[in-house]
This record gives C-alpha cells, sequence and structure tokens, in this order.
C-alpha cells in the first residue's frame, strides 16, 4: 500500500506514524493511557488529603493540583490517544519481512506527519513550553534550559511521551517530537495538631 501511494517524502516523520484500527483494544497496545490513568489516581489520591493540611498549605499544594492537572490535559491532548492505535516500526531494515509488515484490514488508517522541530516539557519545571529540537541535547539540558525543576519535581520518575506512541521512563535520549513529563510529588503530612485540637473540641 505504501508503494502504492508513492513511497514517502524527504520530510516524512516515520517515528510519528500513527496507525489506526478499529477493532484493536487501545490500552492493549501502548503504555500512554496507562500512565495518565495512573496520574490521574495520584491526583484524586493527593487532593483526597489536603484537608488534613493547615490553610495556608491546603492553598499553597492546591495551585500545584491545578499545575498538574492542566498537564494531564495536556497530555492528553497532544498524544491524540485514539481507539486502536498500534505502534508500528517503520524505520527498522528488512521492514518488508518484520513482523510489523501485517496484511492490512478494510478500514485501517496510516498518516505519515512531517518531522517536527521541537520537544515540548510540561509538569514540574519552571516553564511548562516547547523549545527546539537539539541534537546534542539529553533530557537534563532540555529541562535546564526552561529554568531547571520545581521543588515538587519527581526526578527519579519523568516519562517520556515518544510520538511513535510509546511512552519511556527516565530516558536521557530526546526524540524530536518527543514530550517531557516530569511529575510532582505532594508530600502531604498528618496535621497533628489541628487534629488534636479538633478531638479536645469534640471531648468538651
Amino acid at each position: 500500500v505504501i508503494e502504492k501511494a508513492g513511497g514517502y517524502t524527504k520530510n516524512a516523520f516515520l517515528d510519528g506514524a500513527i496507525f489506526l484500527r478499529e477493532d484493536v483494544e487501545y490500552k492493549d497496545q501502548i503504555g500512554q493511557q496507562k500512565v495518565l490513568d495512573d496520574e490521574k489516581k495520584r491526583l484524586i489520591y493527593d487532593q483526597s488529603h489536603l484537608g488534613n493540611l493547615s490553610m495556608d498549605s491546603q492553598v499553597s499544594l492546591g495551585v500545584i493540583m491545578t499545575a498538574r492537572q492542566e498537564a494531564l490535559t495536556f497530555l492528553e491532548e497532544k498524544t491524540k490517544i485514539n481507539s486502536g492505535r498500534i505502534i508500528l516500526n517503520l524505520t527498522q531494515d528488512e521492514f518488508e519481512n518484520s513482523i510489523d509488515n501485517f496484511t492490512i484490514q478494510d478500514g485501517d488508517s496510516l498518516e505519515i506527519p512531517t518531522t517536527p522541530e521541537s520537544v515540548h516539557l510540561v509538569g514540574g519545571v519552571q516553564q511548562g513550553i516547547s523549545i527546539a529540537y537539539n541534537e546534542g541535547f539529553h533530557l537534563n539540558q532540555y529541562v535546564n534550559n526552561v529554568g531547571g525543576y520545581t521543588k515538587y519535581a519527581d526526578r527519579h520518575n519523568i516519562y517520556v511521551f515518544k510520538a511513535s506512541g510509546k511512552v519511556i521512563r527516565n530516558s536521557h535520549q530526546i526524540s524530536p517530537g518527543d514530550i517531557i513529563y516530569v511529575p510532582e510529588n505532594v508530600n502531604i503530612s498528618f496535621n497533628w495538631l489541628q487534629f488534636l485540637t479538633n478531638i479536645t473540641s469534640i471531648i468538651s
């Protein structure tokens, strides 16, 4: 089918190929949805514990929660979550004889985007923006170029959302079109003073 379409153009971004099949469950094919679901659960869990904090802490951490929600919403939009996506490796040698060269079905869709020129950073970084892709940059160099990590950044669990649909944790090799997501950890300690005050009031 690719040959009948005339092959790829020089601007084809094969790593970002989006192959969709109607009868394939999305959740069984790529890890992006699982990461997003886990992060949403963590967000709900953290929000449920804000009541144990002082008012000042609730306000400051509430801002972090809002920022995290915005980051997750952005990831859902940018990763183009589609039911039925299958990860394809069109760049491998001997593709014609590979397992990825499977028989197509009626209704299949293959989109080959043009090569992107930027990398986006979101989450626990000082500025959630897109910056120009630099072949010589590693993960930390991209983070440093947007002001570094925030106070709550979880530096040990950084997710790189690849254009192919894969998610790689703590990958230092960044490619064009990648989205670097830095989760934020909110360490919520129990407010014993408030708890004891409430108990004393009830007993009285």
